[in-house]
């Protein structure tokens, strides 16, 4: 019963915190290196090549849209608090759609969904 309370006492968020997103870029570079790094054939060379553009993409493209939402927040978000520590918002809620899982958890989900 004492762990039911705690649970409704925290703090619900239903955006990712910043440094997840940092976290999925860093991610998507490790992985463009690892390419890189089992590729010294001559023959198999473009194909690093394709998969590093691929990957830049899938880094630019969300990393640009979360630099707009930064820069210019929703006039509801304009008057807001001050963005919480990330370990605030790894022990909060986080809700996605009709679910709602702990913070560290979806950070976790964010980044394992984000290099399939």
């Amino acid at each position: 019963m004492n762990s039911d309370t705690e649970r409704r006492d925290r703090p619900v968020s239903n955006e990712l915190h910043p440094a997840v997103y940092f976290a999925i870029v860093g991610l998507a570079l490790w992985l463009a290196l690892a390419v890189w790094a089992f590729a010294w054939d001559s023959y198999t060379n473009y194909l690093p090549a394709i998969v590093s553009g691929f990957v830049l993409l899938a880094v630019i493209l969300p990393l640009a849209l979360f630099r707009m939402g930064w820069k210019h927040p929703a006039s509801d978000d304009a008057n807001s608090e001050p963005r919480e520590s990330f370990r605030d918002w790894a022990a909060g809620e986080f809700r996605a759609g009709q679910d709602q899982l702990k913070g560290s958890h979806a950070a976790v989900e964010a980044c394992s969904r984000s290099r399939r």
